[in-house]
């Protein structure tokens, strides 16, 4: 019999870290989870199927900023749905690939025909909606809530709609989606 206490590992939320990183006698190790969360889009809808219509959508988002508020600053901002870690691709750049730029973003939806509207009592109309589905988990929502604000930023209107992973799969295979937002 040791006098040693035995240690255990247990799984802690984001929110937790910080906490548990602070006390005497316990240690925060990392678990590397080989995926990422994703924003997909259904490019058979006929605004998301243009080009820049999803480059402006992608330098909307401050990704660090999104990995810092969502995530507790564990994570790496990505560009693709390649992990980091994968031996096939260096992902050196990934946080650099669509640096946050709103103005450009405004200027590409423009260019496509979409631009911001204001109704003759001022209010500014979303330049468009897309629907977007949301797998059910804390994580995933906090995540779509980010995007929803940065898209709002640009005049786009992203309706999130939580739907269970399980569920989310049929969707996907059936066509019947605008846009998700899922881990991968």
């Amino acid at each position: 019999h040791s006098s040693r206490p035995r240690s255990q590992g247990w799984p802690v939320p984001g929110e937790t870290r910080a906490v548990l990183e602070g006390e005497d006698g316990v240690q925060v190790f990392p678990n590397v989870k080989p995926y990422v969360i994703t924003l997909g889009f259904n490019h058979r809808h006929p605004i998301l199927r243009r080009r820049d219509v999803r480059i402006a959508m992608n330098v909307a988002v401050d990704r660090p900023a999104l990995v810092a508020q969502v995530a507790g600053g564990v994570g790496i901002p990505t560009a693709d749905m390649i992990w980091h870690q994968h031996w096939t691709r260096p992902h050196d750049a990934d946080a650099t690939a669509f640096p946050l730029d709103r103005r450009r973003a405004g200027q590409l939806l423009d260019g496509v025909g979409l631009p911001r509207l204001r109704t003759r009592g001022g209010v500014v109309k979303p330049r468009f909606h897309v629907s977007c589905l949301v797998v059910d988990d804390p994580m995933m929502q906090r995540v779509a809530g980010r995007l929803q604000q940065a898209y709002a930023d640009i005049g786009i209107s992203l309706d999130l709609e939580p739907i269970a992973l399980h569920e989310l799969g049929a969707r996907l295979a059936a066509g019947r989606f605008e846009a998700f937002v899922s881990p991968v």
